[in-house]
């Protein structure tokens, strides 16, 4: 039974994001299936619109990350042991900007 109830809250696909992100980070978001669920036709979405579609991976490259990658994001993609396409929950991804001390350099924070 808490097996179900962890399925229901869950759901099969989960989007792993960095728990803290500052402007200039490398960002990876992550799709993956519960249990490691194989996955296909993986699709990302940002404020629930399709940002990119992928076949052979299952995840997003942020190079640099600024201001504007600021915002709710999820993940979708056919589940091969489903045999149907699901939907990842909302993550939110708050890009924080660096911080200029007065006597010069940059610390993140």
């Amino acid at each position: 039974m808490l097996l179900k109830v962890a399925l229901l809250l869950l759901g099969w696909l989960v989007l792993q994001a960095p728990y803290s992100v500052f402007e200039g980070d490398a960002v990876i978001l992550q799709c993956q299936g519960w249990k490691k669920s194989k996955l296909s036709r993986v699709t990302f979405h940002k404020w629930k619109k399709s940002i990119y579609f992928t076949e052979e991976n299952k995840a997003l490259s942020i190079k640099a990350a600024r201001k504007e990658d600021s915002g709710q994001y999820s993940c979708s993609a056919y589940v091969e042991n489903q045999k149907k396409e699901q939907r990842s929950t909302l993550v939110i991804l708050q890009v924080q900007g660096k911080i200029t001390w007065p006597w010069g350099g940059d610390c993140q924070g």
